[in-house]
């Protein structure tokens, strides 16, 4: 495949599709507890995301300019490796599924409340066929260049929210035990688990060259920029709505912001909060679709896929509206099924493929040894 990709680009999109999470379902997960043990939820979270991050590492050394299914096929074989990516297809579908349901839920709780989820679903689509007829290249380009003013709006809101904390809210005393801290960073895990959608990417980058610490480098500057970003907005949100009203909320800091002043000067600035959310499900959504379309390309060995982009489309459409009719079955949906098949997908096949990758290491090195003590 033509490399068109950059691993700036890759990381970038990550944490531009992370956004509308960490604003959203995140901090409404973390307010079981206090900002306490929020904090220590997210630190927890690294216990599980600095292994995924070495491990995606090793790949990318290991299998230069080699995507997912490409690995696949050399650890397993390709007959194996097609009916793994059948699993990653039918993960990624719903999950996207799943991510059209939550924009349309973020629009409705925040400005379009008596509008029908079926013109959200209908308007998001229209707008993801029409990137994908641009090319993944634009759709990456794209969150390369809004990620930096999302982050700086955010910490404009961030430090224009500070006057206004009320602290006994942060110092309230909630602890959890250790396994409702486990259960919290879960939450935590399954979000940040998508850095490993990186390997789905491997055939397109075009700066292999790189050097392993430079790659590495990137990794933590986006781990710590996840969790920092995570930390700060959770602290803010319960510091002025506390952690009881959070957790009742579909975007808590969208309704902390409400009242605030940028300097006192500019007020009413939710609409550009409400234009990140968008443009961060947006992109989540072109990746999720992306990686829908790439495992069904793989599985049915097609070279040239656009043909069925329009079909994909509206069968994501009636997906979407037959796993879900109201706000409590996506939840239901993303807590207790999309969460618990994150870990399994993002986590647990990926660590047991690097297993196979060393046991076949360890193989090979034994029989060359063997020949030459022959």
């Amino acid at each position: 495949m033509k490399k068109v990709i950059t691993f700036r680009q890759l990381f970038y999109m990550f944490l531009a599709c992370s956004v509308t999470p960490i604003l959203t379902l995140l901090p409404a997960e973390l307010a079981v507890g206090n900002s306490r043990s929020a904090c220590i939820s997210v630190l927890l979270s690294l216990v599980a995301l600095v292994p995924l991050a070495l491990l995606i590492t090793l790949f990318m050394q290991a299998y230069p300019h080699h995507n997912f299914y490409e690995i696949l096929v050399e650890l397993m074989g390709r007959a194996v490796a097609k009916i793994i990516m059948v699993f990653y297809g039918a993960w990624a579908m719903v999950s996207l599924a799943t991510k059209v349901w939550q924009y349309a839920l973020n629009l409705q709780s925040s400005i379009m409340s008596n509008t029908k989820e079926q013109v959200f679903f209908i308007a998001i689509i229209i707008l993801v066929v029409y990137a994908f007829l641009h090319g993944v290249k634009t759709i990456f380009r794209f969150a390369e260049f809004i990620l930096v003013p999302i982050l700086l709006i955010i910490v404009i809101y961030v430090l224009s929210a500070v006057p206004n904390i009320r602290f006994d809210y942060i110092k309230v005393a909630n602890p959890l035990s250790f396994s409702q801290l486990w259960q919290q960073a879960g939450f935590v895990i399954a979000a940040a688990g998508n850095i490993l959608l990186i390997l789905m990417y491997g055939d397109s980058v075009k700066d292999y060259s790189k050097s392993k610490k430079l790659i590495c480098r990137f990794f933590v500057t986006t781990i710590v920029l996840f969790c920092v970003l995570l930390i700060v907005v959770t602290v803010i949100s319960f510091g002025l709505v506390g952690n009881n009203a959070a957790a009742s909320m579909a975007t808590p800091f969208y309704v902390a912001m409400k009242g605030i002043s940028v300097m006192n000067i500019v007020e009413n600035f939710e609409a550009i909060l409400i234009m990140i959310m968008f443009l961060s499900d947006f992109l989540g959504i072109c990746l999720y679709a992306s990686i829908s379309m790439r495992c069904v390309k793989w599985v049915c060995s097609v070279r040239n896929i656009k043909f069925l982009y329009v079909p994909f489309a509206a069968f994501i459409y009636f997906l979407a509206l037959t796993l879900c009719r109201t706000q409590f079955d996506v939840e239901f949906l993303y807590n207790i099924i999309i969460v618990k098949w994150n870990l399994v997908m993002l986590y647990a096949i990926p660590f047991l493929l690097i297993i196979v990758h060393y046991g076949k290491k360890l193989i090979t090195s034994m029989k060359a040894q063997r020949i030459s003590a022959r």
